[in-house]
């Protein structure tokens, strides 16, 4: 959680997060043409644009586009923590401390 808030670490580490845990739970669990690897890369660029605007005193088209970023992120993140909440009931613990 962390990674948020150290610069240049943010731009990475939180998307390596969300994919280690994304393949400690849910990729045994599935078959391989699963489509969470897009739908996080998804996720972390929009999130990512989202972020780029400073929403300032002045409302400009940068705002609207950064807004929409974020509702795809947030969508796309509700997905993805579905699926791993999903998929952990039922890992068993021998196969999550391998």
């Amino acid at each position: 959680m962390g990674w948020y808030f150290i610069p240049i670490a943010n731009l990475f580490k939180p998307y390596q997060s969300m994919k280690e845990l994304w393949q400690g739970s849910v990729e045994q669990q599935i078959d391989t043409n699963e489509t969470a690897p897009g739908l996080i890369w998804l996720w972390w660029i929009s999130w990512i644009v989202s972020s780029a605007s400073g929403f300032g005193e002045e409302f400009t088209s940068l705002d609207v586009i950064a807004f929409a970023a974020a509702a795809v992120s947030a969508g796309a993140l509700y997905v993805i923590v579905e699926r791993i909440t999903a998929a952990q009931p039922t890992m068993s613990v021998t196969k999550t401390f391998k």
